[in-house]
């Protein structure tokens, strides 16, 4: 079983229909593990949903030592299918564990400790899917019950895609290891309520555009008294914005937190009883991980924690993973008490008229100038610099405008970091986890460049 043995009366589960006891949780889960009926071989594909059903039947396979996909109900047709391709044979299960459909494709080879297998997705594009181990996951359990105090929190609400590894790996199977409640929520939007009654208590997960929403939620004024962990990760968080999470839940401990799903996913964090905390400090390895920069400053992580490889794509594995050490693809510095701090992307990091920077870099400057809600900064080439940087800003309100922007931004970055374009627009395209989508905003940059 992957969930507490201890709990047996315990809340597990509450969801918009009703709610689920651990008792009730193994008996769904041993129903489940005998009743699937999905052939011998190949991988399952199973769709995420808010619900008992696709935790008992998620729990089943994993139990059952079947390697499972799982996908987003988010994804297009094409989205699945593309994915879908890469299983090769598989078959599909619906949450109640029917076989939907059985594919006959290409025969592929699924490492034999792969149990889970999660789609993560490029500033490229590009997906791939990511082979984790029973090792793995419940290695990064231990490591996130611990570097967050979950054994501190009575319950969670999560709101994060359960096909997301930080909302599926990094919140919910620490919760249910320990015995923990979890609230389900659909929709962001539905917080809304909980905040309004003070219904919403313990631990609060999200990335930083969920925090923002939530923000703009609350009254002027309003200090939620209930919450005990104020979790982010995900994306980048602002000194600003830990200031204000603080504000506006100041009996709680908020936590900042960084992570591939390469690595399970959790690699590192830290928290608002740190003296660094409201800087731009990442945080410190969790659990067994170890880390070191490359020669180029790239930060490389080992462990426990590391993932089996990319399915069907031996390349792109040897890349990421060399000698055990997981290429982040991110920039960082390492204090000497082992404080990380990321400073940008390798495929990122430009010269620009000679000089180095990053898009990370210029969002974080930006981000501190008045009237920003949010940021997304594109690197484009250039005939002249050899490559620039577009700035996309998401206003707190009307009166922003680019040429005010761009003036307090002078007073803080050097000439050569300064965006070549800036564009104010109403909001920010986000993808389903909510993070900035920049392919969508190159691709509205484009549109823009051709007209």
């Amino acid at each position: 079983m992957w969930l507490s043995e201890r709990h047996h009366r315990n809340l597990a589960l509450v969801t918009r229909t009703g709610t689920c006891s651990y008792s009730a949780l193994h008996a769904h889960i041993s129903d489940r593990m005998r009743r699937l009926r999905a052939p011998d071989g190949g991988v399952v594909i199973l769709t995420a949903s808010m619900t008992v059903e696709f935790v008992a039947t998620l729990l089943a396979l994993l139990s059952l030592a079947r390697p499972v996909a799982v996908f987003s109900p988010a994804w297009t047709t094409d989205e699945r299918d593309s994915r879908r391709t890469l299983l090769g044979h598989c078959v599909e299960i619906d949450a109640q564990g029917v076989v939907v459909h059985e594919w006959a494709g290409t025969p592929i080879t699924v490492h034999p400790l792969t149990r889970l297998i999660l789609f993560t997705t490029g500033s490229t594009g590009l997906f791939k899917a990511v082979q984790l181990s029973d090792t793995n996951i419940r290695s990064n359990t231990r490591a996130v019950i611990e570097a967050l105090a979950f054994r501190a929190a009575d319950t969670q609400t999560l709101f994060l895609p359960l096909s997301y590894s930080y909302g599926l790996l990094g919140q919910l199977f620490p919760a249910l290891d320990l015995g923990m409640r979890t609230d389900l929520v659909e929709r962001l939007v539905d917080l809304s309520e909980g905040f309004a009654s003070q219904a919403i208590r313990g631990m609060l997960s999200g990335v930083p555009s969920h925090y923002e929403a939530i923000l703009r939620m609350l009254p002027p004024g309003y200090a939620c008294d209930r919450l005990s962990h104020v979790v982010t990760a995900g994306a980048y968080s602002s000194p600003e914005l830990r200031q204000r999470l603080h504000q506006a839940f100041p009996r709680a401990t908020i936590y900042n937190n960084y992570g591939q799903t390469e690595a399970s996913p959790r690699i590192l964090c830290f928290t608002s009883a740190h003296p660094h905390f409201y800087s731009s400090a990442t945080g410190y390895p969790v659990g067994d991980l170890r880390v070191r920069l490359s020669e180029g400053g790239e930060l490389l992580v080992s462990g426990p924690q590391i993932m089996l490889g990319y399915l069907e794509d031996d390349g792109s594995t040897c890349e990421k993973v060399k000698d055990g050490w997981l290429a982040t693809g991110d920039v960082a510095s390492i204090a000497d008490d082992g404080l990380v701090t990321i400073t940008g992307r390798t495929d990122e990091l430009v010269n620009v008229g000679g000089e180095r920077t990053s898009a990370l870099e210029i969002e974080s400057a930006i981000r501190r100038v008045s009237g920003v809600r949010n940021v997304g900064v594109l690197i484009v080439p250039d005939d002249l610099y050899g490559a620039v940087c577009i700035a996309y800003i998401e206003p707190t309100g009307n009166d922003v405008t680019e040429d005010r922007i761009l003036s307090d931004l002078r007073r803080l970055v050097s000439l050569h970091k300064m965006p070549r374009e800036l564009y104010v627009i109403p909001a920010l395209p986000l993808n389903q986890y909510g993070k900035v989508d920049r392919l969508s905003l190159a691709a509205l940059y484009h549109r823009r460049t051709t007209l």
